[in-house]
């Protein structure tokens, strides 16, 4: 009777520290999202008199690799280099059954308040996140499954609340549409599908702009079914390729992901080629900006990545919790250009 009344007081002391804990956490984040308010208030919430401001979200921030998690450290660096995407992840409020999102603005405070932060006792604080970790290492630490992962899932709870703040940078911005429509045998009625993709997909050329038009010229429709109910007549209609007609929406936010790596046997293995980029592009009469990218290697042992994001006019290479910046336009060209794998690109026209 003694061990199961010991057994029960454990677990409830055991409930009360994890609550405690919580709700520490939740007050900072509050804290830190007045702070942040507080300082766009004085700026008006005017994007351009913020420019050359050092504000709180502007932190820079680097984890230390204790447990070969250096795609999450590179996909959080190059999401949050974004100032759009910091103010809508971390300004908005999300309903206390959405784990995902409030214990991920928890983590990304504590990441924003200190330049170097291990993540890991944070992370397996929260079961979301502890399984968000599990299913990345299934995949060989795949940093684009985090990043599908991480925009998925605040995505869906954001078309699950019709009440949130919908800001500039929000992350259905990220998504490329492919918008797919053919015609009706019978009626003759156009009819759309829509997929929408986090990342564009693009094979290797001698340029990005060649890899881009490439994508553009002759997008597959394979994604498409091989039949279509008519949404007026109700008819089945087999897919006839000539008569598909594909228009692709390009969002604010543009994720490019280079057919850089291979995956076997859930082990990543990272292809060495070299193409030219620029950091500005044009698609479809938008102009975009390259401002960070998830770069991969193969090294002695195994497969790494790390970030390059552009900060303050510099490029900043965060290699775990090591931070360099380039000083010379050379340095980070090379680095572009050989291991670049997932871009990621905000509209400036």
């Amino acid at each position: 009777m003694r061990h199961l009344l010991r057994v029960v007081f454990f677990i409830l002391l055991s409930t009360i520290s994890c609550l405690q804990l919580a709700s520490t956490h939740v007050y900072e984040l509050k804290k830190m999202r007045n702070e942040i308010a507080s300082e766009l208030a004085q700026f008006d919430d005017k994007v351009d008199q913020l420019k050359g401001k050092q504000l709180l979200i502007d932190n820079k921030c680097g984890m230390i690799n204790t447990e070969g998690i250096c795609y999450f450290n590179a996909v959080i660096q190059s999401l949050f280099a974004n100032r759009n995407f910091v103010l809508f992840y971390i300004m908005n409020d999300f309903k206390p059954t959405q784990e995902l999102s409030l214990n991920t603005q928890i983590l990304a405070m504590k990441m924003l308040k200190a330049r170097n932060v291990n993540p890991i006792p944070f992370l397996e604080t929260y079961s979301e996140h502890q399984r968000l970790l599990n299913h990345c290492t299934l995949h060989g630490g795949n940093p684009l499954v985090l990043l599908e992962e991480l925009l998925i899932g605040l995505y869906s709870e954001i078309e699950d609340d019709e009440n949130l703040n919908f800001m500039e940078g929000a992350p259905q911005n990220y998504f490329v549409t492919e918008r797919y429509s053919t015609t009706c045998k019978k009626c003759r009625r156009r009819t759309v599908d829509e997929i929408s993709n986090v990342t564009m997909n693009i094979p290797f050329s001698n340029t990005l702009e060649e890899s881009l038009s490439f994508y553009n010229n002759v997008k597959e429709v394979s994604n498409v079914n091989k039949y279509y109910k008519c949404s007026k007549c109700n008819v089945f209609n087999p897919i006839i390729p000539d008569d598909i007609k594909v228009d692709i929406i390009y969002p604010n936010h543009l994720i490019i992901v280079f057919e850089r790596v291979q995956i076997k046997n859930n082990v990543i293995y990272s292809i060495f080629q070299e193409i030219e980029m620029n950091e500005t592009i044009t698609i479809d009469g938008k102009k975009y900006e390259l401002y960070s990218a998830v770069c991969s290697y193969m090294l002695k042992r195994g497969y790494h990545a790390n970030a390059i994001v552009k900060k303050n006019g510099s490029w900043v290479l965060f290699n775990d919790n090591q931070l360099e910046i380039f000083s010379q336009d050379n340095d980070n060209k090379t680095v572009f250009n050989n291991y670049a794998w997932i871009l990621f690109f905000k509209c400036i026209e």
